[in-house]
């Protein structure tokens, strides 16, 4: 024999505890329209999420632009500004390479002046010693005539005088 239970169960398993269909099929409408307002506030608070997010990510993007037209402006200026630096030294540079060309150039026209002024002081030198040689040599010798002929003169009074000079 079957035990009897306490309470009735319809065909789906479920107790009823003495709810009609149409009571359960109100509740349901009920859980339903509820569970659609909670949807829909969801949606709405997503939505509202997604509209803030744009609006931060357009803020991000605007201050990102921003900051990289900043950052573009800045590396020109100091590009440009490296550009007259390197210009000025260029041509700082290239003033003193002509000036040392023509300082070369000065000193190779000096250096050939100097060479002809050594050769020139060269054969002035050799002249003048020459000179100086002719000078002494003709000293020398006349000197040594001048006492020949001292000597000459002499011997001549000497025979030719009427007395004797020893």
């Amino acid at each position: 024999m079957r035990r009897q239970t306490r309470h009735r169960t319809n065909t789906a398993g479920y107790r009823t505890h003495g709810v009609t269909r149409g009571e359960l099929d109100a509740h349901l409408r009920r859980i339903d329209e509820s569970m659609e307002q909670n949807f829909a506030r969801l949606d709405q608070r997503i939505a509202e999420m997604d509209r803030k997010y744009d609006e931060r990510t357009a803020a991000s993007d605007r201050r990102f632009e921003q900051r990289l037209a900043e950052m573009d402006r800045r590396l020109s200026e100091t590009d440009k500004a490296f550009d007259r630096r390197l210009n000025d030294h260029l041509k700082h540079f290239t003033s003193q390479v002509t000036a040392i060309r023509e300082e070369i150039s000065e000193i190779r026209k000096e250096s050939r002046y100097l060479r002809w002024n050594i050769w020139i002081a060269a054969c002035a030198t050799l002249i003048g010693l020459a000179s100086l040689n002719a000078t002494i040599s003709s000293s020398i010798i006349g000197a040594f005539e001048s006492g020949r002929n001292t000597a000459t003169a002499t011997a001549e009074a000497r025979a030719g005088a009427p007395y004797k000079l020893d």
